[in-house]
């Protein structure tokens, strides 16, 4: 069957994972320690001839290349010295003697890559010969044949599958290679080399270090209703962009579900910009979450001298470095939006050619998707995220974050009584507001709906006052308090609202150093205190605050019950009658005394 051959160019995306004769790519930390190798010089002898006295022997020394365009010109047999890279200890080859088969071809195919020859048409293993070494701390390995003419010949060197048990890991291991033993030296085709160096090279896996974030942390929890984000971060893989220093070839090649692409390979020329097939960040987000937008980030690296952790974040520009799909429609404008509670939303964000090439100078990469919950949501969202990349020469990668941040809310029901003459009743018409301490109750300092204190302001600090202080203050910052009056049947409610996540050693609501997460759900909690503003008439009003410790399960069940007095009926003053006869007594006196006055005019007359 003919070989379809494929010319890697610009439309390649993303993470290459590049193999040679001597070496392979794969993905690689950024962070890889490197060391000086000074590998030992081959001996040269003068003649043509094979002489039976040279010890023969294959050293191989396994190091560590950041990517394909540390893949240098094919080994020559001959070390090569200076070489500033990570020493790989503990990878295992197998030496196999071989021999070529002639019969039934005329012209026998030569033993020059093994990637081009077939085992029992081309060559045989001699099976009373195989031999294991394994690379030592400083990344070499050697094998002696022994001295004279009998170790002389073909052997095929395979690099085993780690197991070593480590990460980071290698991918997949190098490609195997012949050797013949002792060699013709390259550069000069008149004398033999008997300790043949090659120095093969590995691309190591990237250790993704996935890790996903709620507003920063491994939990969080804010008033429904209020925006909040979630990260998905992660290093950034050696080999986004890279540009071949060599005429290469690739294969096997793999597709979408890790399968051998059977007759296909890549042909890299040197200069070649090289990108993997694909780097996707897929994120499924909970229908309860409202998408508001989507950011994609990187920090750390060349561009920035301070160490990753403290170094900021650079925006990457939505549509030219990535693209973002939401329910499999790709979204052309910002910000990115999808709203709805009915399904979840699964977003999927890609780098271009573009922002692979952008983002390689960096350490790390996050996609930030801002969300809210609707005001009233009570419960636990949980968010994971995986990463999703296809390099040339390599199976498909999936990396997902280990641990799930969970954001919290919880809400709570309580039942309004009214005394009656037959016993309690449900009430209807009762006011209630919150309070974030029973200190803050009492001075009528209150909860908006966006969880934060107003009350009456004084010298830039919330000192209290009344309820309409109160009021005043939430609606001069564009909010309203959080009110419950109770309905026909007496119910008040209050939802979504937020809960104490962590240790809180000094109750001050905010996670600090040493502050762990709790791990038992049932201690994610956290007290309210709830206070009645308005009585229904005929009620007493209830006259102190009453605390409410508001737990994940609350808002599933009535908390508790409240009953107002009846007013009480006071007795009669009095005051009343005594002026309504002062009032007729003075009427008369008046009606009196015209009367009188009209008879005096009369007599006069």
């Amino acid at each position: 069957m003919k070989k379809r051959r494929f010319k890697v160019n610009l439309v390649t995306s993303l993470l290459i994972v590049a193999t040679t004769l001597f070496g392979n790519v794969g993905l690689l930390n950024h962070s890889a320690t490197s060391t000086v190798v000074e590998a030992a010089p081959a001996k040269v002898v003068g003649g043509p001839i094979a002489d039976e006295t040279s010890e023969r022997s294959l050293t191989i020394y396994k190091y560590v290349a950041k990517d394909v365009s540390e893949f240098d010109e094919r080994g020559t047999g001959e070390a090569v010295d200076g070489i500033t890279k990570e020493p790989l200890p503990g990878i295992k080859f197998k030496i196999q003697r071989v021999r070529p088969i002639y019969a039934p071809r005329s012209t026998p195919k030569p033993l020059e890559d093994p990637l081009t020859v077939v085992e029992g048409v081309d060559y045989d293993i001699v099976e009373d010969f195989e031999k294991i070494v394994t690379t030592d701390s400083n990344g070499k390995a050697t094998y002696s044949f022994g001295v004279g003419l009998d170790a002389d010949g073909t052997y095929l060197v395979t690099e085993l599958p780690d197991d070593r048990g480590v990460v980071p890991k290698v991918v997949k291991p190098a490609d195997p290679f012949f050797v013949t033993i002792p060699q013709t030296k390259r550069e000069d085709t008149g004398k033999l080399i008997y300790d043949v160096v090659v120095q093969p090279k590995n691309i190591l896996e990237t250790l993704m270090n996935a890790t996903k974030t709620v507003n920063g942390g491994n939990g969080y929890s804010i008033k429904a209703g209020q925006e909040f984000t979630w990260e998905a971060q992660m290093n950034v893989p050696s080999g986004l962009y890279t540009v071949a220093s060599q005429d290469m070839k690739i294969k096997p090649i793999y597709d979408d579900s890790g399968n051998v692409i059977d007759g296909t390979e890549l042909d890299v020329n040197m200069g070649d910009e090289i990108f993997a097939n694909y780097f996707k960040i897929l994120d499924t987000l909970d229908k309860n979450l409202e998408l508001l937008d989507v950011t994609v980030q990187a920090r750390g690296g060349g561009q920035q001298s301070v160490p990753v952790a403290e170094a900021k974040w650079v925006d990457l520009t939505f549509k030219t470095d990535y693209s973002v799909a939401v329910n499999g429609v790709n979204k052309t404008t910002k910000p990115i939006t999808e709203s709805g509670t009915a399904a979840t939303k699964e977003v999927e964000v890609v780098l271009t050619k573009e922002g692979m090439k952008k983002v390689d100078i960096y350490e790390q990469i996050r996609v930030v998707y801002k969300t809210k919950t609707d005001v009233n949501y009570n419960g636990t969202i949980k968010n994971a995220f995986q990463v999703k990349f296809l390099t040339p020469g390599n199976k498909p990668v999936i990396s997902r974050n280990e641990n799930d941040p969970k954001y919290y809310t919880g809400g709570f029901d309580l039942t309004k009584k009214g005394e009656t003459e037959s016993g309690a009743e449900n009430l209807p018409g009762a006011e209630f507001h919150i309070a974030d301490s029973d200190e803050d109750a009492k001075k009528n300092i209150f909860l908006g709906v966006d969880g934060k204190r107003y009350g009456k302001v004084s010298g830039g600090k919330i000192v209290g006052g009344t309820l309409q202080d109160a009021i005043s203050a939430a609606s001069n910052a564009g909010t309203t308090l959080m009110k419950s009056i109770s309905d026909a049947n007496g119910k008040v409610t209050f939802n979504g609202l937020k809960l104490i996540w962590f240790d809180d050693a000094n109750d001050n609501g905010i996670q600090e150093s040493g502050e762990e997460d709790k791990t038992d759900p049932a201690y994610i909690e956290k007290t309210y205190w709830v206070v009645e503003t308005k009585s229904p008439d005929g009620y007493e009003l209830i006259k102190d605050s009453i605390p409410i410790t508001v737990t994940l399960d609350t808002a599933s069940k009535s908390y508790l019950e409240i009953t107002n007095q009846k007013v009480t009926k006071l007795p009669f003053t009095g005051g009343t009658g005594t002026t309504i006869v002062i009032a007729v007594a003075i009427g008369l006196i008046l009606t009196g005394t015209v009367m009188l006055t009209v008879d005096n005019k009369r007599k006069r007359a």
